[in-house]
């Protein structure tokens, strides 16, 4: 923030010289209420307004008026005599701060643009917060900073930088007998129109040395408070707020940070550079249902330990022959003013779209679909779960030359009060994204029982009766039916696996439902009025 042009120029000119007699008694006129001051104390904050006059004036009559504030002059006066500024609210915060600088008060001006809280006003709900909370990298460039140098800037180019006509005049100044009225500036921006519950919750967790307030919040509740942490601006805390765990993977040797698809940051995400790692890989189409998942390293446990940032590759065995391989590298995660290294990404898809009953969130689909045919497996995501996973993933896709648009496509539905409903021909379609899967190594429950491997799932008649045709996704340029499953997702978790142009999502933890299964399990989340 600049600091005032006169600042400088006051501060070299203060003497006791400019100073008044310390035994003299000057009254100042303010509005009606008039105020009887010694020299000495209104030579405290000097150079100023009253000593430049009374020094200007000394064989007329001592008397000063002005037409401003009571209140504040009387909080002004106080500061004089060196008693402790004490200021509750941002009415009396902006008038002090733009008293000081028409009275030129240079010191108490510097005091108030240092003043160790800031104000706010909030749907009429007033709140005074520490400076000393929001403390924190990455907090710097706060709401509450910015909105209160930006209202000393306004005040400071109005008072100061603006040549304005005098509010005070001398009794005995016969040349003019009005008084003229220098008027305040424009509204500051220390009001606004937000949820002053929301901001108390936040200032409550940012107190919280422990952090105990955020274990308990409701989904809803944290996505409120999530939203506000991104308007104040408080990136800190932001991180905080968002709901994770951290897992430690004993086979890799490494954590894993498992957090909400909602929540995730693009600019967050790491990938290896696969390229250099080209000799491990070989083309083949999408992975079939019997793929089996392994994790290759080529250091010894101690190294994997060492090294948190070491790459880490999920290996597929397309055959028996151990020269057939594909080695996908994983998306790791580094929050951002957090955490010191990356870790591993799984990242949650919820597909209950009622959060609560305050809160409803259209958050689209996740289903699986098994082609029996060919044995290919495709997880489609619609709605607002595209809108997600493009943000997060398309600048990393992008870079290993993946064009996320590519696996787009408009398919049939029969939800004809869809957002995303687009028409082909006299056909309703909605917007899929498709993408390949693998649920080779994916704690697995369809129906509420337990599929130890994907074979169940297709083999075992407990499941023959939901077999259905289902898309055959093995080229989007030519879709067509096959014999297969479809499987609703209600929640899943999965890393993201990345080659040179090409992609795959591997399950770790789903739970799915099929057949009338879905209708009743949906119809469960609706309750009586």
């Amino acid at each position: 923030m600049l600091d005032s042009p006169t600042s400088s120029s006051s501060s070299s000119s203060s003497s006791l010289t400019n100073a008044l007699p310390d035994d003299t008694i000057y009254t100042i006129q303010m509005a009606t209420k008039s105020y009887l001051l010694s020299g000495k104390l209104l030579s405290v904050d000097s150079p100023n307004k009253f000593t430049e006059y009374f020094q200007s004036h000394k064989d007329q009559t001592k008397i000063y008026v002005f037409d401003r504030c009571q209140v504040s002059f009387e909080l002004i006066i106080n500061y004089l005599r060196g008693c402790p500024l004490i200021i509750e609210n941002e009415t009396q915060f902006s008038i002090a701060l733009a008293d000081s600088m028409y009275y030129d008060l240079s010191k108490l001006r510097s005091i108030l643009k240092n003043f160790p809280f800031y104000f706010l006003n909030v749907s009429s709900r007033h709140f005074k917060i520490s400076k000393n909370l929001i403390t924190k990298f990455g907090d710097y460039g706060n709401f509450f900073k910015i909105a209160t140098e930006t209202t000393y800037c306004s005040f400071e180019q109005y008072y100061l930088l603006n040549d304005t006509t005098s509010s005070s005049q001398s009794l005995d100044d016969s040349n003019d007998n009005t008084l003229s009225v220098s008027y305040p500036p424009l509204k500051h921006p220390l009001y606004l129109e937000k949820n002053p519950d929301t901001l108390a919750d936040l200032l409550t967790i940012l107190q919280d040395s422990n952090l105990n307030s955020i274990k308990d919040l409701s989904e809803a509740r944290r996505i409120n408070l999530f939203n506000d942490c991104k308007f104040y601006r408080l990136n800190n805390l932001l991180q905080l707020i968002i709901n994770f765990k951290i897992n430690y993977n004993h086979i890799t040797k490494l954590q894993e940070i498992i957090i909400n698809l909602i929540d995730l940051d693009s600019r967050s995400l790491w990938v290896n550079n696969i390229l250099e790692d080209s000799q491990f890989i070989s083309p083949s189409a999408s992975p079939s249902i019997q793929n089996r998942l392994k994790y290759n390293n080529n250091s010894d446990d101690e190294e994997s330990n060492d090294h948190p940032n070491k790459k880490i590759k999920i290996c597929i065995d397309k055959t028996n022959d151990s020269s057939h391989t594909e080695c996908w590298n994983i998306c790791r995660y580094k929050r951002q003013l957090i955490d010191d290294y990356p870790r591993d990404l799984i990242f949650q898809i919820n597909n209950d779209s009622l959060i609560d009953s305050n809160t409803l969130l259209n958050i689209g689909d996740c289903n699986m679909v098994l082609n029996k045919t060919k044995q290919l497996l495709h997880i489609t995501l619609t709605g607002n779960l595209i809108r997600w996973f493009k943000r997060t993933f398309t600048k990393v896709l992008t870079a290993m030359n993946l064009n996320i648009t590519d696996f787009e496509k408009y398919l049939p539905i029969s939800n004809k009060n869809s957002k995303d409903l687009d028409s082909i021909g006299n056909t309703k379609c909605i917007k899929h994204l498709i993408l390949p899967a693998c649920i080779s190594i994916c704690d697995l429950k369809v129906n509420n029982q337990a599929c130890p491997n994907l074979k169940n799932v297709v083999m075992d008649k407990s499941f023959s009766d939901h077999d259905e045709y289902v898309m055959d996704f093995s080229n989007l340029n030519d879709l067509k039916k096959a014999r297969g499953m479809n499987l609703y997702l209600k929640k899943s978790l999965w890393k993201l696996g990345i080659q040179y142009k090409k992609l795959l999502l591997i399950a770790i933890k789903a739970d799915a439902i099929c057949g009338n299964t879905k209708e009743s399990s949906l119809n469960s989340s609706i309750d009586f009025l």
